[in-house]
C-alpha cells in the first residue's frame, strides 16, 4: 500500500510539473497553424515542444515539422532504428523522434542534423499503442 501511495504521488507531482510547462496556450496552436506553415522547434523550448506534441498528438499529426539534433541509430529484432533526438540538460533524459529516412542517406552516429518532414504515426505488431516518427523529407548536416 505504501508503494501505491508513493507511486501515485509522484504520477501526480509529473503531471502537474508538466502543466505548467507549456508556454501556449492549445487553443492558440490550432489557429496559427495552417496547412503550409512548418513547426520549427526552438533551442529555448524543445522539450517542451516534444511533450506538447507527443501529449496532443492530434493536433500535430501531418504537420510538417523542423528541428535540429544528434542522427542516432539502435537496432531493435533485426532492423536499425534511427531518430533525431537532443540530450536535455535537466532532469528528464533525451527528447526527439524516430525518423523514417525514406531515400535519404544515413550519416555518421552523432552528426547534428537539422531535419525536416510531417509528423505520423506508426503500429509495432503486437503493440496496441501508436508510435510517432517524423517522415523525412530532408536532412542537413549542422
Amino acid at each position: 500500500m505504501r508503494n501505491y501511495l508513493l507511486l501515485m504521488t509522484v504520477f501526480l507531482a509529473l503531471i502537474l510539473g508538466l502543466a505548467g510547462c507549456f508556454g501556449r496556450d492549445l487553443e492558440d496552436i490550432s489557429e496559427d497553424i495552417d496547412d503550409e506553415y512548418i513547426i520549427e522547434f526552438t533551442d529555448y523550448n524543445f522539450a517542451m515542444q516534444i511533450q506538447e506534441m507527443q501529449m496532443f498528438r492530434e493536433e500535430f499529426l501531418g504537420r510538417t515539422i523542423r528541428y535540429e539534433g544528434m542522427f542516432m541509430y539502435s537496432f531493435w529484432e533485426d532492423e536499425t532504428i534511427y531518430f533525431v533526438a537532443r540530450a536535455d540538460d535537466g532532469c528528464c533524459g533525451i527528447y526527439g523522434f524516430e525518423v523514417y529516412l525514406n531515400d535519404i542517406p544515413r550519416v555518421e552516429m552523432e552528426t547534428w542534423v537539422e531535419v525536416t518532414g510531417v509528423l505520423e504515426e506508426f503500429y509495432i505488431e503486437g503493440v496496441e499503442q501508436a508510435f510517432m516518427r517524423i517522415n523525412l523529407t530532408s536532412m542537413i548536416e549542422r
